[in-house]
């Protein structure tokens, strides 16, 4: 799955997924703080929150605090755990459709 794909299942429309695969990418380097997302992504807090949102609800990316900042970073298991759940999921729907 290229990132392409995976910002594809994360929104519909073209443009958000463009910025959602500039601020995964940004995340790539290091954790980074809402301030610095905004900078570097030159987009308002808005925009970030919408994009934040939209992220963390399927678990790619998560957050912690360290010295009175909030850091935001790429997680894998977050996003392994979402995509357990779905094929929980579908697993179920199947077995129960062939009983």
């Amino acid at each position: 799955m290229g990132l392409e794909e995976l910002c594809s299942i994360i929104a519909s429309s073209q443009k958000i997924q463009k910025k959602i695969a500039s601020l995964l990418m940004c995340l790539r380097e290091r954790p980074k703080t809402r301030k610095e997302l905004i900078e570097e992504l030159a987009i308002s807090e808005k925009q970030l929150e919408y994009l934040i949102s939209k992220v963390r609800k399927v678990g790619i990316v998560q957050g912690f605090k360290q010295n009175n900042k909030y850091y935001y970073y790429l997680s894998y298991d977050g996003f392994y755990m979402y995509w357990k759940r779905i094929k929980d999921t579908a697993y179920n729907l199947i077995k129960r459709e062939k009983i």
